[in-house]
């Protein structure tokens, strides 16, 4: 396959050229170069699945928080609360060290070999940081689509989140904003939607006031 570089100063340049082995026999939608430690090949396709039929009746409403990710119950009262200790962990973890490195590197000549060095630990912990939350988050929303599947939940509804600093005071304002920097509910909330949409149960959001 060949990936464009598009145009430079003017100039169409030469195409990189890649040899993929094993090329699945789909209708690809896009093809990406990325980098993440190493070059891969990125491949966007359909993959032809249909969503399951549900034939549930129950409602479920999930409150995602920075302790718990997710807390549910249903109509008739079902319950679940999965804990969110190893996502918070995660980012803890990698602003410390990111802020020792960082402290290193302040104190080297930018551009040496040792900054160089330290520049690459720090894209190191970013990315595994990323996979390792990504992982979690991933048997996170596993666990309650599985939940919703066993207890015939036919439509999840989200409570928004995204405005809760504006309702903060100020004086705790700044602790909430950094807060929620650590936490992944943007993440949960997309996964949570195409995997329960994907065994036919709808998602929507509310305004969590009253």
């Amino acid at each position: 396959m060949q990936l464009s570089l598009g145009i430079q100063n003017g100039k169409r340049q030469q195409p990189i050229q890649i040899v993929v082995a094993d090329l699945p026999d789909v209708e690809i939608k896009e093809i990406e170069l990325v980098y993440d430690r190493k070059l891969m090949v990125s491949l966007c396709y359909e993959d032809g699945k249909v969503a399951k039929v549900n034939e549930g009746s129950e409602v479920a409403g999930v409150d995602l928080g920075e302790i718990h990710s997710i807390a549910a119950t249903t109509t008739t009262n079902q319950s679940i609360i999965i804990t969110g200790r190893k996502a918070r962990s995660i980012p803890r973890l990698r602003n410390k060290k990111l802020t020792e490195i960082q402290k290193r590197m302040s104190k080297c000549q930018k551009g040496s070999r040792q900054w160089k060095k330290y520049k690459k630990a720090k894209t190191y912990i970013l990315s595994k940081s990323e996979r390792q939350l990504q992982d979690v988050i991933h048997k996170t929303t596993k666990q309650f689509v599985q939940w919703c599947t066993e207890h015939d939940v036919k439509e999840v509804v989200i409570g928004k989140v995204e405005g809760v600093q504006r309702h903060t005071k100020k004086k705790k304002r700044k602790t909430v904003t950094q807060k929620l920097s650590n936490w992944s509910f943007g993440k949960i909330r997309k996964q949570l939607e195409y995997k329960l949409e994907a065994h036919g149960t709808s998602v929507k959001q509310v305004d969590e006031s009253y």
